[in-house]
């Protein structure tokens, strides 16, 4: 018997995976740009782009313990892990005299240090409209993890001077990882710290208003890194 099929019909392959749904097209592009920043990072500064792995994982390791009380679900918590080494990528253009200065920054370069973050902001923005498939969510929280990560709850941060309940979790989150490996590593004008100074250090500035206990405290129950 001829099993041949008619002329214009096509065998259908019934092993073939299925095609690849937009949510999973708009996470592998988004996936695919962050890898991208990270090397244009690493290109620039072999510390800022290790930092930026560092700071992803102790993100994600807070987010899994704070981010279901606070009504959190998974895909949130792996979205916040999959943007967090976006978090300093406006460092890209900050110059070399300041980003790499082997001392303390004087007034006016603290001030162009600072532009970091509207920097980083600015470039999620271009990505996210370059790659025309980043969604809503996936773009509030980049711009969050990059512009607010150096806010603090008691108003002292920058660049905005958010307070208290307008500081988002995943900036909370962001604020807490970063400081945590910027003083566990060497920088330019500092040595690291040890571990107990750096857990030490980073309750006082719970108790003084700057960064939120309840992330301080999932990382210091599991510091490891």
């Amino acid at each position: 018997m001829d099993t041949t099929p008619p002329p214009g019909d096509t065998p259908v392959d019934t092993d073939a995976p299925p095609p690849d749904t937009l949510e999973q097209l708009r996470r592998r592009a988004l996936s695919g740009a962050v890898g991208v920043a990270r090397v244009f990072a690493e290109l620039r500064d072999l510390e800022t782009a290790a930092h930026l792995d560092r700071v992803a994982g102790l993100a994600r390791r807070i987010a899994e313990r704070v981010g279901p009380a606070r009504g959190r679900d998974r895909e949130w918590i792996e979205r916040l892990h999959l943007v967090a080494p976006l978090h300093d990528i406006g460092k890209v253009g900050i110059p070399d005299a300041i980003l790499l200065k082997p001392g303390a920054l004087d007034p006016d370069e603290w001030a162009v240090m600072q532009t970091h973050t509207t920097l980083g902001e600015r470039m999620v923005v271009e990505m996210a409209e370059g790659l025309e498939m980043v969604d809503p969510e996936e773009l509030a929280m980049m711009r969050n993890v990059t512009l607010l990560h150096h806010e603090t709850l008691d108003g002292g941060g920058y660049p905005l001077g958010l307070r208290g309940a307008e500081i988002p979790d995943e900036a909370r989150i962001m604020a807490v990882a970063d400081v945590y490996d910027a003083l566990l590593r060497p920088r330019p004008y500092k040595q690291g710290w040890e571990r107990s100074r750096v857990h030490e250090h980073v309750r006082e500035l719970v108790v003084t208003g700057r960064l939120d206990g309840d992330c301080v405290e999932a990382l210091l129950d599991h510091p490891s890194d």
